[in-house]
């Protein structure tokens, strides 16, 4: 028998548009997310990040608030769900609550300009 720590990975991280495609940003990412929702199960490990790009802040913020209410509805059946976009705005915002399930991390980085970037950069 043979263990894993998940099954599968889907990723929403970067949308490459072509105009071959003839589908908005925002229609690609949705595409995406939808095919992940369909598709995952509690072993997957689903990665978000800039969901909702290419359209309004906030219905950007109000389709991501929904999708991770609706993979919080799934209980036990939930993936591994990373999300490193907008968490704190939606709850501030009260789109989302923290549970048992969904907890929000945030994160400060200080960059010193001088000291790590090379001259004329």
């Amino acid at each position: 028998m043979e263990w894993t720590l998940c099954d599968r990975i889907f990723g929403r991280i970067q949308t490459r548009e072509a105009i071959s495609v003839q589908m908005s940003t925002f229609l690609i990412d949705v595409n995406q997310v939808s095919a992940a929702l369909n598709q995952c199960t509690k072993r997957s490990l689903l990665l978000l990040d800039e969901f909702g790009k290419g359209t309004d802040k906030v219905d950007g913020l109000a389709i991501l608030a929904g999708t991770l209410l609706n993979l919080e509805e799934r209980q036990e059946r939930c993936p591994l769900v990373i999300c490193s976009t907008h968490c704190l705005e939606m709850i501030t915002q009260r789109m989302i609550t923290e549970s048992r399930l969904l907890s929000c991390f945030t994160h400060c980085v200080k960059l010193l300009y001088d000291a790590i970037c090379p001259p004329g950069w």
